[in-house]
């Protein structure tokens, strides 16, 4: 699957592939003669490849690199810089020896819940982005009403490594932009810019987290069935285990009858479930001769998700603003004045 509509791009810094910008790579290749090959290729500048390797193997513990487009296509080792190989084969190893320990336990794995098992695969592939693509949606409310969207991606790339704490700390600091979505005339809004102090010190109003819980946008209440287990006032959680119970959940509820959280104040909340948590076909890729039947693609679409900005390692590219690679864990946030 490819981020990019135009192949002569660089899939990193979306600059032509010319020699103006730098030396052409070309990480994996299409063979039409091999059968195992992959129906597409992905190339970038030998400078953007190298920057991407050295962020894998030096961030968080270490990571082999792999195509970022992909993440199955592991970067052939010779085409990672001399100085940082020796360690790239270190983490290889580990990653092999952390592989043949999965297998080894693989009796009891299937013994798990198949939504566990999905979760734990959806994590997975999470973790393997480098928090460069979408992972988290946000829908804050004040006084219930919901007045903004956002997501991993608008909170400089907020790591699925990254607490609940870093979280709460990262909305905190979007305090201007909380104020300006409430409206200039919202009475609260008012109050504020008729105090002349806040206009002489230039001096937006402070909000506080009053509650956050799970969720299924646009709906900003609780759902019993996807009530979050862990204490969200310790900052200490992971984002990681809320994802992974979120999916969990998510999971169990979709397997179960719609009316379980259908009802007069939430009538389509399984639909819009459904939209979080199954993949849609999004783009149909028709053959181009005898040996290529076409195929596929598919991702989450979901119109209620917010604005998700380019970046250089991800975009949003011709599948429109409203689909990610990734499901989405919701987060239901409430905030007051302080």
């Amino acid at each position: 699957m490819s981020l990019s509509e135009n192949p002569n791009e660089c899939f990193i810094c979306w600059n032509p592939l010319t020699e103006e910008y730098g030396k052409k790579v070309v990480i994996h290749k299409y063979d039409k003669k091999n059968k195992s090959s992959e129906k597409w290729q992905h190339a970038c500048h030998e400078k953007c490849l190298n920057d991407w390797s050295n962020h894998c193997i030096t961030s968080d513990g270490g990571k082999y690199p792999k195509c970022p487009i992909c993440n199955i296509f592991k970067i052939p080792i010779k085409k990672i810089p001399k100085s940082l190989r020796p360690r790239a084969m270190e983490i290889l190893q580990e990653e092999e020896e952390e592989h043949d320990n999965v297998i080894e336990e693989e009796p009891q794995d299937l013994e798990e819940d198949e939504d566990v098992i999905e979760a734990t695969h959806r994590l997975q592939v999470i973790r393997a982005w480098n928090s460069i693509a979408p992972f988290l949606g946000i829908i804050v409310c004040f006084n219930g009403v919901p007045i903004t969207k956002c997501s991993n991606i608008n909170f400089n790339y907020l790591s699925i490594n990254s607490s609940i704490g870093d979280l709460k700390t990262a909305l905190l600091n979007r305090n201007v932009d909380f104020y300006k979505s409430k409206g200039l005339l919202h009475i609260d809004n008012l109050a504020h810019n008729l105090n002349v102090k806040n206009w002489i010190n230039w001096e937006y109003p402070n909000f506080r987290l009053s509650e956050i819980h799970y969720g299924i946008p646009p709906y900003t209440c609780r759902f019993e069935q996807l009530e979050c287990t862990h204490d969200l006032n310790s900052d200490n959680i992971p984002l990681s285990e809320l994802y992974f119970e979120y999916q969990t959940k998510a999971g169990a509820i979709i397997k179960s009858d719609p009316n379980l959280i259908n009802n007069e104040r939430t009538p389509d909340a399984y639909k819009k479930l459904e939209n979080i948590y199954m993949k849609q076909n999004i783009w149909r890729h028709e053959s181009t001769g005898p040996d290529d039947p076409g195929y596929m693609e598919t991702a989450y679409r979901n119109n209620e998700n917010p604005l998700l900005p380019d970046s250089h390692l991800y975009k949003n590219g011709r599948y429109g603003q409203n689909t990610t690679w990734d499901s989405l864990m919701w987060l239901t946030v409430h905030i007051n004045n302080v």
